[in-house]
């Protein structure tokens, strides 16, 4: 086969091309340079703007298909024309992004409404400032990502993003139909599908850009674009709620494996569409193999650069938070975690789980949460932590007698002779002692406040031995406190005297009336203006 004689146009280009490449190589050749000269030359970055570039690409590509007789570069130039045609009109990408990987990504999902990105600190003050409530998540979920295909009219498409006529997207789809109808072998067909459901898409033909997209995922099935359509598609149906369809493209994605740069956010999706079908246990799998492929590739879940990507890990934590708070609480963490093996992020689901329930005002259920992944793993390093949260929880639902008995189980789980600190350095949990050592005098005072009370109330000989271990254990070990526990006043070793001398009051005092100094001890009795229970002093007698 003859090739076609080249057109004037060509000639001219050609031989500028030559004449250009001719003078700079005699240029070099008289001042002698050589590669060395390179080194001490820095590149030229700045960028240089061709005027008509593309026009001049497609009258080029036009003469071709209309001069040369047919061969097979014919379709070759015609797809090259389209595609020039669409990047014209809508640039390199379009007006929506095609890609999800490096800047797209960070837009895949909106931004969230505060600037709360991180999981909630376990300790701080109870009164917070509220969350996003469950239909904002719902509808952070449902909004458009920039793959998705929107049923929108064209003239609605903001004036920024949409083109000045329509003509090149009309021509370039005529260009792939007839691609499509003369060439059924051409190698290149899975292009022609994708550029042409891309045109239909942005002119706002959506249903008949996912008819395209469906024809090149059947016929196609080993396209490089065939994860990103399995996308589109899903998202398709998932804001028309069509969970079903939108699960079968999701899952084709996560079939494919990590490999495809859409596999996380068709996790994400996933997750979500059987959510919305109530399929909890299968949306807990899915969730979880994210998290867990994040964990597999080093991510730091208390990063806050990347606000995107932290914010979708979040939302994560509050799906399986609605799972799980369907599947019983607590106990149905638990349960899944046995079935399924532990994880190095399992604090982080009871952590969400009970600041869903604090979000409830369901007080109770957020303190088993905390107990529960205490008792479950009593020597874990968020252990003591979550106690503290239990107290915070008790203080912000207004619970005092609760309060006292998460205190005082604190005391006993976590003081310096509990068994957790044979796997932890005491003199590094800074945090920890800043909790439990002044807290330690006021545990006595309170048991004196309520030596009336029932023994369910007041504790067992057991709760009283555990302030004698925690003071015994810092005596015993010598331990080596920072600054801010040293002597002076409120330190470490005035809170202990105190400690120990309210202690021994209280011993002789006894459980129930108790002598004290040869007297007995008057009543309790309430006074109205202060609202707390005080005993009366003996009145003196007059002289």
């Amino acid at each position: 086969m003859s090739r076609p004689e080249p057109t004037p146009i060509r000639s001219r280009l050609l031989a500028a091309l030559l004449i250009a490449t001719a003078t700079s190589g005699c240029a070099r050749l008289g001042r002698e340079s050589t590669l060395a000269d390179l080194q001490g030359r820095s590149p030229d970055l700045e960028e240089v703007e061709v005027g008509d570039g593309l026009a001049q690409a497609m009258e080029g590509y036009r003469q071709f298909l209309e001069e040369a007789p047919e061969s097979a570069l014919t379709p070759e130039a015609m797809r090259r024309l389209a595609d020039l045609a669409l990047e014209k009109s809508y640039g390199s990408l379009g007006a929506r992004a095609t890609r999800v990987a490096g800047e797209a990504g960070d837009a895949a999902l909106p931004r969230p409404q505060s600037s709360e990105l991180r999981p909630r600190a376990t300790t701080g003050d109870a009164a917070r400032p509220a969350r996003e409530s469950d239909a904002q998540l719902e509808a952070r979920a449902f909004g458009a990502t920039p793959l998705a295909y929107a049923d929108v009219d064209p003239g609605e498409l903001d004036p920024a993003v949409r083109p000045a006529d329509t003509a090149g997207p009309a021509e370039a789809i005529e260009l792939y139909d007839r691609i499509l109808e003369r060439y059924p072998d051409y190698p290149y067909l899975d292009q022609v599908l994708y550029q042409k459901a891309r045109a239909l898409d942005e002119l706002g033909r959506v249903d008949e850009a996912i008819t395209v997209a469906d024809r090149l995922i059947a016929e196609r099935p080993g396209s490089r674009h065939l994860d990103e359509l399995l996308f589109r598609r899903g998202e398709y149906h998932f804001v028309r709620r069509r969970f079903f369809d939108a699960e079968s493209s999701y899952a084709s994605i996560v079939e494919l494996g990590p490999a495809s740069e859409y596999y996380e956010l068709a996790l994400y999706k996933l997750g979500w569409s059987l959510y919305k079908q109530m399929m909890l246990d299968e949306a807990l799998r899915s969730y979880v193999m994210l998290l867990d492929h994040k964990v597999a590739t080093g991510y730091d879940f208390d990063q806050v650069e990347d606000e995107a990507e932290a914010q979708r890990v979040t939302d994560t934590y509050r799906v399986i938070s609605l799972c799980f708070s369907e599947l019983g609480g607590p106990e149905a963490i638990s349960d899944f975690f046995d079935a399924h093996g532990p994880r190095p992020y399992e604090y982080r689901v009871y952590r969400e789980l009970g600041e869903f329930f604090l979000d409830k005002l369901r007080y109770a259920d957020a303190a088993n949460t905390y107990q529960r992944f205490m008792d479950r793993y009593p020597t874990h390093a968020m252990a003591p932590r979550f106690g503290m949260r239990v107290v915070e929880i008790y203080e912000a639902g207004d619970f005092p007698r609760l309060v006292l008995e998460s205190k005082r189980a604190f005391a006993e789980d976590y003081g310096v002779a509990s068994p957790y600190w044979q796997h932890h350095d005491l003199e590094a949990a800074t945090e920890i002692l800043s909790y439990l050592v002044p807290r330690i005098p006021r545990l006595v005072s309170d048991r004196r406040g309520h030596a009336r009370d029932p023994p369910s109330i007041r504790g067992s000989a057991a709760r009283g031995r555990t302030l004698r271990g925690v003071r015994r254990g810092f005596r015993d070990r010598r331990l080596r406190v920072s600054a801010p526990f040293r002597g002076g006043r409120g330190g470490l070793r005035r809170r202990l005297r105190a400690s120990r001398g309210s202690r021994r009051r209280l011993r002789r005092r006894g459980r129930g009336a108790a002598s004290f100094g040869g007297r007995d001890l008057p009543p309790l009795r309430r006074r109205i203006s202060g609202g707390r229970a005080r005993r009366a002093r003996p009145r003196r007698r007059r002289r």
